[in-house]
């Protein structure tokens, strides 16, 4: 029904999505959101200081106004598209499991097996698949069902 070149297509289009609305690289953190939807708590006082300085590390300056998961930039760089084929698509991070972990653990929950990606993007990989059949003439005129989790 869906081929491989649709999922090569739409993952790349999920991880520039999925990036935007966790990270908000663009706006500086300041409408980043995890993955249910809500936005970031904010951080302790001492870390929430040392971040608003603009002068850790390899800081990314324009997010140190914002609650979002960016200090460096690794993370938020490292979530890819891993693989594609013919029955779908994986991504995420190949060096910061550890991270997503931490900050889930935090209440920052950026994915989970119960949820891996927020319901806006599970909601335009369904209706960018539900157009190609259609117009592909699969399976006219009927909604397309895909299982996503990890």
């Amino acid at each position: 029904m869906l081929d491989k070149k649709f999922w090569l297509q739409i993952g790349k289009r999920v991880v520039t999505r999925y990036r935007s609305w966790i990270f908000d690289d663009a706006g500086g953190g300041k409408n980043a959101k995890d993955v249910h939807g809500d936005p970031f708590p904010p951080y302790k006082r001492q870390y929430s200081r040392k971040k608003t300085t603009g002068r850790l590390k390899r800081q990314v300056a324009k997010h140190r106004n914002s609650t979002s998961p960016v200090l460096t930039g690794d993370l938020m760089r490292d979530f890819k598209l891993r693989k594609t084929t013919e029955e779908g698509f994986t991504f995420g991070t190949t060096s910061w499991g550890a991270k997503v972990k931490s900050l889930d653990r935090n209440d920052r929950t950026i994915s989970s097996k119960d949820k891996p990606i927020p319901d806006d993007i599970r909601d335009f990989i369904m209706e960018e698949a539900t157009e190609y059949v259609n117009k592909n003439r699969l399976i006219p005129n009927k909604k397309v069902k895909i299982n996503i989790g990890l």
